[in-house]
């Protein structure tokens, strides 16, 4: 299994790398980079030095054309434990399409491995909860330099069985963000609930709600580069299943905080490499059971890379 989720991953890289190769665009001219979920928008493409500017979005609203972003990323994660330390690697697939009558849906997909047995005591690599996000862009004003949007999310995480690194419980999701763009800086919040569900194992802990308070950053220093630093914290409520022994007692937070480098590659692609440090930390261990693998900053500190593909 190990061999086929690496050997699909380094296709996919081939695929996205060999088809902005083949891109008919003047590099002579310069490009407007956009940092990933920063906010940032980016125009179309010079197609050629006589080619006329590309009209905004504002202008161009109403014709039933979107932007679709990908995300193929590699993390490699360290897990405190009662006295040793388990390393997980995971890969994952994530993508944003936005269309241009105010709604948008993100998805996310995970696959992890460990050698861990404290972790994964079968020793085999595990599936993710499937995630889609619905959204809905209630507030726009402003143009590619002064944006201002308030969004409203609805979402579903899907329960899977035989996997230590997914949930078996189904979770609804809803959730507000707000973006400002200042030229080249973009400042975002955020805020979330998931609804947690019961889960279907038995050997599974089972918790209460899910709350996730967000912020980020992000800064374009050149048409090709970009720095962006994410936060967030996120409170887990004690379980209020009666019947069930395997349960989240009282209530834990945590923290963490993300800084990441994006680099434009071409017009389409960039290259994304960073870092997720937990600044609160609950004990090491301690939940490992509620499987809370798709909620950063919940186990431990990881590096990541990863290719972005904006069309």
């Amino acid at each position: 299994m190990k061999m086929k989720w690496n050997s699909a991953l380094w296709a996919f890289s081939f695929l996205i790398t060999s088809t902005s190769a083949f891109a008919l665009v003047d590099y002579s001219e310069p490009s407007d980079f956009k940092p990933q979920n920063s906010g940032a928008e980016s125009p179309a493409p010079v197609k050629n030095k006589i080619s006329s500017k590309a009209p905004s979005k504002s202008s161009s609203a109403g014709r039933g054309l979107g932007m679709f972003s990908l995300g193929a990323h590699y993390e490699s994660m360290e897990v405190p434990l009662n006295g040793s330390r388990g390393k997980v690697s995971t890969s994952h697939l994530d993508g944003h399409f936005q269309t241009l009558y105010n709604i948008f849906v993100d998805f996310d997909y995970r696959h992890a491995e460990t050698s861990s047995q404290a972790l994964n005591p079968e020793g085999k690599s595990g599936k993710g909860n499937p995630l889609v996000k619905l959204g809905f862009n209630w507030f726009d004003i402003g143009g590619v330099e002064d944006k201002a949007q308030i969004n409203f999310i609805g979402g579903y995480s899907f329960g899977q069985k035989d996997s230590y690194f997914a949930t078996s419980r189904d979770d609804k999701i809803v959730g507000v963000e707000t973006i400002k763009r200042f030229s080249d800086f973009a400042i975002g919040l955020g805020f979330d609930m998931r609804i947690t569900g019961t889960p279907k194992e038995e050997a599974e802990m089972g918790v209460g709600n899910i709350q996730s308070l967000m912020a980020h950053i992000g800064w374009r220093a050149t048409p090709d580069i970009a720095f962006v630093i994410e936060g967030s914290t996120t409170k887990v409520a004690a379980s209020s299943e009666t019947n069930r022994l395997n349960k989240l007692t009282e209530d834990i937070s945590f923290g963490q905080i993300t800084p990441k480098l994006q680099l434009g590659l071409s017009p389409m692609i960039e290259l994304e490499l960073g870092a997720t440090f937990r600044t609160k930390r609950v004990s090491d261990g301690e939940f490992v059971d509620a499987r809370l693998w798709n909620i950063t900053g919940a186990y431990g500190n990881s590096i990541f890379a990863g290719l972005l593909v904006n069309l």
